[in-house]
């Protein structure tokens, strides 16, 4: 195919076209917005969800440095989460998030809220540690709403982040070779797309499908 020059990137050695293909969206937004958050080396990280977005947040979150903690209605997801290299597990059917949170030495730095519910969002926003940050990635239906005192008084922020710039992409994909980070894929080729909506559709899908080309 024929693209820009400005548009496209290189992948490094380490990477193949069906490794990257993950960090191209899921990966480069997740990046982006640990970046304009502030994120700096071992900050802990709350990632809220554990679906495609939520697992590359994981584990780009560790290898820049961070600690990280996973928030999931799923409690099948537990192992999965340790696997993946999570500290701490936060079931949010039987625990408070934001208690939960704020005994994790006083609270995560940054919250990275993936899925498109606002309930979770605003259950864990008070568990924010003081100066920390709630970044928006999934677009919930329902407005996110705050407690102004929690939000005042722990000088915290909500922000929303969408995919990042070339800049970030050419960032992320170095990140990911250099740390040999690999995205939970499922490789299906492209005249399989069908079946691919279809199993996202069940819910059945762990990690990213990538469509690939003969």
């Amino acid at each position: 195919m024929l693209a820009p020059a400005a548009y496209v990137a290189l992948l490094p050695d380490r990477l193949d076209f069906v490794g990257a293909a993950p960090l191209m969206c899921a990966g480069l937004t997740v990046f982006s917005g640990l970046r304009h958050a502030g994120f700096e080396p071992g900050d802990k990280v709350a990632v809220i969800g554990l679906g495609g977005l939520g697992h590359m947040g994981v584990l780009l979150a560790l290898a820049m440095g961070g600690r990280v903690a996973v928030l999931s209605t799923s409690a099948d997801k537990q192992d999965e989460a340790g696997q993946l290299g999570a500290e701490r597990f936060i079931n949010l059917k039987t625990e408070s998030a934001s208690d939960a949170l704020r005994a994790w030495e006083g609270g995560a730095d940054i919250i990275l809220a993936t899925p498109p519910a606002a309930e979770p969002m605003m259950a864990a926003f008070p568990g924010l540690a003081v100066n920390g940050t709630m970044v928006v990635l999934g677009a919930p239906p329902d407005n996110i709403a705050v407690n102004p005192m929690e939000l005042i008084m722990g000088r915290r922020r909500l922000m929303g982040s969408p995919a990042g710039s070339r800049k970030d992409l050419r960032d992320v994909l170095h990140l990911a070779a250099t740390h040999r980070v690999h995205s939970k894929v499922t490789s299906m080729p492209l005249d399989d797309a069908e079946e691919a909506l279809k199993q996202m559709h069940k819910g059945t899908v762990r990690g990213r499908i990538v469509l690939a080309m003969d």
